[in-house]
């Protein structure tokens, strides 16, 4: 799931053109972005950095990875669940 502080209407369009397959949260008021850690504030708006979460069942983060660009994301996720399989069980 992807959270930003976009508002539904613009990240439908987003989701549409770029075909995402993940689920999007609207976080207009930066709350889980808040929540998280992730918030920006820039000017007087809040932003959610592009950070991603590996979160075990109890609700504990087990990974955390803080890198702007989506590929190299989604690659250090998937190598990390691949050194650590236990994480998949909710470990």
């Amino acid at each position: 799931m992807g959270a930003s502080t976009d508002d539904i209407a613009k990240l439908a369009k987003f989701q549409k053109a770029t075909d995402a397959p993940q689920r999007l949260l609207s976080d207009p008021k930066g709350s889980v972005a808040n929540a998280f850690g992730i918030a920006i504030h820039d000017q007087g708006e809040t932003f959610a950095g592009r950070v991603t979460f590996v979160i075990g069942r109890g609700g504990k983060i087990l990974y955390k990875v803080d890198d702007q660009v989506p590929e190299s994301n989604v690659a250090s996720v998937f190598a990390w669940v691949k050194q650590h399989p236990a994480a998949k069980s909710g470990e």
